[in-house]
């Protein structure tokens, strides 16, 4: 027996078109959406990508200035040493070849030193606690408070005082003659780091 169809073929026809249009329709509608979000992909892929640079480029930044603040702190750690490995050498046993950089390295050029003398404190015979005693002239009595302050400063002394200080006139001019006490040695043992 054969099948009977009761659709005409003008019905199956239109039947078919409307099935292709479908189709048409959904595979289009398929392509613009992968299209669409192919794009917004694109779109958020280049944000992206600027917004790894430019997290990028601030590490980079704060990197260097990492390593500008740690070459920064290197210097000042190893100028710090070098003035504790002083202090410390003027501390255990004060001599000409410690004590003399450490005034000339605090001199300028407004101090003229005279006479430089190590003095044992009285009663005691080694010089592991001693008196540096500095005379000279200076151009003002300002310039020579802060030849005291950086004495003081560079920590080899536990303490600096101005026995004198007078004016006295040389040819055209008036300086302010001076003798200082550095003591050395006492005081240190509280100071130590």
């Amino acid at each position: 027996m054969k099948p009977i169809n009761l659709i005409s073929a003008e019905r199956r026809l239109q039947q078919q078109r409307a099935t292709c249009m479908i189709r048409w329709a959904g595979g289009l509608a398929v392509w613009g959406t992968t299209v669409a979000v192919g794009c917004i992909a694109v779109l958020a892929l280049s944000n992206l990508e600027s917004d790894i640079e430019s997290t990028r480029s601030a590490i980079v930044l704060r990197t260097t200035t990492a390593q500008a603040n740690a070459a920064a702190s290197r210097s000042a750690i190893e100028s710090v040493n070098r003035r504790l490995s002083v202090s410390r050498a003027v501390r255990r046993l004060p001599d000409w070849s410690v004590l003399l950089p450490v005034v000339s390295s605090v001199l300028g050029e407004e101090i003229a030193l005279e006479r430089i003398v190590l003095e044992p404190i009285r009663g005691e015979q080694s010089t592991e606690r001693a008196t540096l005693v500095l005379s000279g002239v200076g151009t003002s009595r300002a310039a020579l408070s802060e030849f005291v302050m950086r004495l003081e400063g560079t920590g080899a002394f536990s303490r600096v005082e101005t026995t004198t200080a007078q004016r006295r006139p040389i040819r055209d001019h008036e300086f302010f003659a001076f003798e200082l006490h550095c003591r050395v040695g006492s005081g240190w043992e509280g100071t130590t780091p």
